[in-house]
């Protein structure tokens, strides 16, 4: 008999049956019985993690040699979803007197709860086991019956096997990068996630930087070094003196920015600065000059002292920008500040952006929105956006995260909200630094022209345009021109004017 599958297991956000727990693992004959439940775990994501009881049949025992067929086997017959973050072996699952087993009991006694239908339970002992496990885990990872922990040395089909299941692909080499086969932020959670689920072992995401191909990673594993947690990522390495850091996008992670820094073509030394908050045990900041603050000790740690080069993506050039002020007030040189596609808040935008930008989105909608069928829908389309920039506008609101991010993790949406407030609220002052801003094709573009932005906030204005928009200009194949923008301006950095001399100031 196996446990009940009335249930939904709720696995890192993946909804899975209990039911096909139990299936696959009748076909291991050491197993009598199983249960599983979700436990309560904030240092999980999604915050609850599986717990997979077994009982076993007269004469067995739980050996490595078993966990390791348990896992196997859930792994290659289900997902990696499937596999427990802790296994346990109990002398018997609760029990109703009418004989059926009781997830429910055993799902309150693991969180920590009196099990609500102890009365109806033939075998109320059964709970102790859950009890005594639950007392010796909240004493911290080094008891007794934790996770699924393999002394041995990780095999690297292991791993191969583990990256394929998380980046959903098949027949990966040893010497294949994680970048370069899709690997991202969310997947790089899951991965270190799946380390802990698997094998009991714990990681820092910033790992796949220090060990981004399967081989590197297999022996960064079995070393069971942990990476540094520090917030500034090293991306590139060069022989200048005066690396540049870049600030993450709204998404949190530098991941995405690394097709732009694989196609730089200098000596400048690239450091990604990513968001705090990834890490459960890391502060998530809702304000520019919080994060900028934050950012700016982790700088200062590798560079004490100026002249600094500094960029950031998107929402991360406003605190790229905030980190600039920061600076000068303390009396450092910024040379450049660089910023790429980089727009504030529709609240601070000045009259001469909503006038550029009504006047272009008007332009480019009216030439074809009464051609065809449904031209009154496409007016009200037309109608509703700008009313919703209006809106956005007039009450300084800040716009939802929901629709196709809600299968986010809940650590990643938090990060995400209060990357939007960030962004929302911050009216950047008065800056005398040189600034490039880079910005995409403004015939894509559904915000202001980021010259219209920044004309009136330095005096020392340099503008370049590059190709895609906000979102393809750092992906392939329009990262390539961007990189040889890039590229440019840092060979160029020590000479200024150079640079304004190369390209189209805005200071028209």
């Amino acid at each position: 008999m196996h446990g009940r599958s009335d249930g939904v297991l709720n696995v890192r956000g993946i909804r899975i049956g209990p039911a096909e727990i139990y299936r696959i693992l009748e076909r291991i004959p050491d197993i009598a019985e199983s249960m599983a439940v979700e436990q309560n775990s904030p240092t999980s994501i999604g915050g609850t993690r599986l717990v997979l009881m077994v009982v076993l049949k007269p004469g067995c025992t739980l050996t490595d040699s078993l966990r390791e067929t348990i896992r196997r086997e859930l792994t290659q017959q289900g997902s990696s979803a499937h596999v427990p973050a802790v296994l346990l072996a109990v002398p018997a699952l609760p029990t109703t007197w009418s004989g059926k087993a009781s997830e429910r009991s055993a799902r309150d006694t693991l969180n920590g709860h009196d099990a609500v239908n102890a009365e109806a339970l033939r075998n109320p002992d059964s709970l102790e086991p859950l009890r005594a496990f639950l007392r010796a885990s909240s004493k911290g990872p080094s008891s007794s019956a934790q996770t699924l922990t393999l002394r041995r040395n990780i095999e690297i089909d292991e791993i191969t096997a583990l990256w394929c299941d998380i980046l959903q692909q098949k027949g990966l080499q040893a010497r294949d990068n994680f970048f370069d086969i899709g690997g991202n932020s969310l997947s790089a959670l899951s991965l270190v996630e799946e380390l802990q689920s698997r094998f009991g072992i714990a990681f820092q995401m910033n790992a796949i930087f220090d060990a981004p191909t399967i081989e590197e990673f297999t022996r960064l594993v079995n070393r069971q070094v942990d990476s540094n947690s520090s917030l500034l990522i090293p991306l590139k390495k060069g022989r200048d003196t005066h690396p540049i850091y870049i600030v993450h996008g709204y998404a949190g992670s530098i991941m995405e920015l690394l097709p732009l820094i694989q196609a730089l073509d200098t000596d400048v030394p690239v450091f990604g600065i990513r968001a705090s908050g990834f890490e459960q045990s890391e502060p998530i900041y809702d304000q520019v000059e919080a994060l900028a603050h934050a950012y700016l000790a982790a700088l200062r740690n590798v560079q004490p002292h100026g002249p600094y080069r500094i960029g950031g993506y998107s929402s991360g050039g406003l605190i790229a920008f905030e980190m600039a002020r920061l600076l000068v007030q303390d009396g450092e040189c910024v040379e450049p500040l660089i910023m790429l596609d980089t727009t504030t808040h529709q609240t601070h935008w000045p009259a001469s952006a909503w006038r550029e930008f009504i006047k272009r989105r008007a332009e480019n909608h009216m030439s074809r929105i009464f051609k065809g069928p449904g031209a009154g829908k496409r007016v009200l389309k037309l109608a509703f956006a700008f009313l919703g920039h209006l809106r956005l506008a007039a009450f300084g609101a800040v716009p939802d995260n929901h629709g196709p991010e809600d299968h986010l993790p809940e650590q990643i949406l938090k990060l995400r909200k209060a990357g939007l407030h960030a962004h929302t609220k911050y009216k950047p002052m008065y800056l005398n630094v040189p600034v490039i801003a880079i910005r995409s094709e403004l015939g894509l573009s559904t915000l202001a022209d980021p010259i219209e932005i920044w004309r009136h906030l330095t005096p020392r204005l340099t503008v370049f345009d590059t190709s895609g928009d906000h979102l393809s200009m750092i992906r392939p194949p329009h990262a390539s021109k961007l990189a040889s923008i890039l590229s440019g301006i840092l060979k160029s950095a020590d000479d200024f004017e150079m640079i304004q001399n190369a390209s189209r100031s805005a200071s028209r």
